[in-house]
Order: C-alpha cells, then sequence, then structure tokens
C-alpha cells in the first residue's frame, strides 16, 4: 500500500510576525537579564578588591602592632633587668647600714664603757684624795659645822627644823649623811623653840587626839610643827594647809596630823 507524505502546512506571514516579535522579546529579556548579571557582577568585584584593600591594611596595621609590642617587651625586659639590678644594690646597701649601724653600735659600747670607767677611777681618786687628805677633811668639816650652825640659827627663827646648808658633799665625812646632819640641826635648834612657846603653851598636845576630835582643843595653846602644802588664792592670806606634828619631819608622811587647814582671823589686819 503506498501512503504519501503528508506536507506540513506553509506558515503564515501572520505566524512568523508572531514568532519574530517574540523573539525579539527573548532577546530583550536575556539582553537585561546579562546586563544585570554584568552590573551584578562588576558590583562585587569591586566590592571584593576594596575588602582585599582592607585586609591588606589590617595586615600592615597588625604588622605595625606586633613590632611596637616587640618594642615594648624589650622595653620591659630591659626595666625588669634594671629594677633586679637596683634592688639587688640596695640589698647590699641595707646590709651595709646594718653593719655599719651594728659596728657603731659596738663602738659606742666600748666609748660608754670607756667613759664610765674613767669617771669611776677619777671618783675612786677624788673620794681617795678627800679621805687621806688632811686639808680637804677639815675644810669639809669645818663647812659642815658652819652649816649646822646656820640652820640651827634659821630653825630656831622659823620655829621648825629647817635644813637649808646640807651639802651632798658633807656624806664624804665619816659618820655623816643627812640623817645625822638633821639631828644635829635639831639637837641644837628644838630646845631653844621650845623654851620660846611653853612660857605661853602647854605642854605638847597628843596629836592622835587632835585628829579624832579637833574642835576639843578650841582656845588651847599647843606647840606643833607644821609641813604646809598648799598656801595659795584657795586657802587665801590667812591660811593655809599643812600636815602636822610635834616634831618636825623629814618626809610628809612621818606626820601624824592629817592634811588639816590651819586659819587665823586676819593677821594682816592684827
Amino acid at each position: 500500500m503506498h501512503t504519501e507524505p503528508v506536507t506540513q502546512p506553509a506558515p503564515s506571514r501572520k505566524d512568523r510576525r508572531t514568532f519574530l516579535v517574540i523573539t525579539v522579546v527573548i532577546a530583550a529579556l536575556l539582553g537585561g537579564v546579562a546586563v544585570n548579571n554584568y552590573a551584578t557582577n562588576q558590583q562585587t568585584l569591586d566590592n571584593l578588591a576594596a575588602a582585599r584593600s582592607d585586609v591588606a591594611a589590617l595586615e600592615e596595621d597588625k604588622n605595625a602592632l606586633s613590632s611596637a609590642l616587640d618594642g615594648v617587651t624589650t622595653e620591659r625586659d630591659e626595666l625588669v633587668a634594671l629594677l633586679d639590678d637596683a634592688t639587688s644594690q640596695l640589698d647590699d646597701t641595707t646590709t651595709q647600714l646594718l653593719d655599719a649601724h651594728a659596728d657603731n653600735e659596738a663602738l659606742v659600747e666600748e666609748r660608754d664603757d670607756a667613759l664610765a670607767a674613767e669617771q669611776a677611777a677619777k671618783a675612786e681618786t677624788v673620794a681617795l684624795r678627800e679621805q687621806y687628805d688632811p686639808q680637804i677633811a677639815a675644810e669639809r668639816q669645818a663647812a659642815h659645822d658652819a652649816g649646822v650652825a646656820a640652820d640651827c640659827a634659821s630653825s630656831i627663827d622659823a620655829g621648825a627644823i629647817l635644813l637649808r646648808s646640807w651639802d651632798d658633799d658633807f656624806a664624804s665625812l665619816d659618820g655623816v649623811d643627812r640623817q645625822t646632819y638633821e639631828a644635829a640641826v635639831d639637837a641644837c635648834a628644838t630646845p631653844v623653840i621650845a623654851q620660846g612657846v611653853r612660857g605661853r603653851c602647854q605642854d605638847p598636845v597628843d596629836v592622835e587626839q587632835v585628829v579624832r576630835d579637833p574642835d576639843a582643843f578650841t582656845g588651847d595653846c599647843v606647840e606643833l610643827v607644821v609641813d604646809i602644802v598648799q598656801f595659795d588664792q584657795a586657802t587665801g592670806p590667812c591660811g593655809f594647809r599643812a600636815y602636822f606634828d610635834t616634831t618636825a619631819h623629814r618626809w610628809s608622811h612621818q606626820y601624824k596630823g592629817d592634811n588639816g587647814i590651819f586659819a587665823a582671823a586676819d593677821p594682816a589686819r592684827s
């Protein structure tokens, strides 16, 4: 059986125009896409180039900072070494100063010991000289006797034992000290003082009785020795505060009488 081939109908002019239009539109679209892709790719390339430039600048900055850091580290190491040297020198100086101070203390101690020994030797020499030099002993004994006489007269005038002429040098005399000197003045002055008041006053009063009941002795004339402890504006011009007893004592606590107030009406106008 013989079959004839089918012949396609020839496109019409309208179809060709439509095809051309579609082809032009597709070509325009593809061109626009290509142009847009080119612009996008170019911007990307520009951004990449700028990023590479920034990276290169950052790398240079990093290298500069690393170099500066190396310099700072080197300077730090040098300063640490200098500080170690200074510390070592300071330790050495401190040790030397401590040694010098110890040596100086030893020298001072030796000097003080030498001075003490020298003073002791001088004192011993003076003591021996005073002990065995009759002229010095005689002069000191004369001064002692004159002092006792002067203090005896002062004590009689004051009505109480006074030791104004005592001299520590008197202690170099055999059997003489302040207590024996006071006893000598007391033996000289007390009998005279007693004779001056006994004609007007009664026999020595019992101090303990006065302490217990002072009002019982109002109006009586008694002989008392006082150790004044306050005589100022607080006590007034006609009174004073004092310890009292019938005899004089060296220390305030030896007086039997309490710390009492002695007052007169107004001796300044009597």
